[in-house]
């Protein structure tokens, strides 16, 4: 998979979802984790998505 320079960036600072809101996701392998946590760096403080590597982790970050 090729990624285009800057693309990571352009995503995350479109902030698509609404400030305040939780989001989680969970990785299934190292690369998807490694491209979440540069979306997640690039994303606004408190758009900022956050990134696990399990459903166990995301559950307990979202309080569910």
């Amino acid at each position: 998979m090729v990624i285009p320079p800057g693309a990571a960036e352009r995503i995350a600072v479109s902030a698509p979802f609404a400030k305040g809101c939780r989001r989680a996701a969970v990785a299934s392998s190292d690369f998807m984790f490694g491209m979440g946590r540069m979306y997640e760096a690039y994303s606004p403080e408190e758009a900022a998505p956050r990134i696990f590597r399990t459903l166990e982790e995301a559950r307990a970050w979202l309080e569910l």
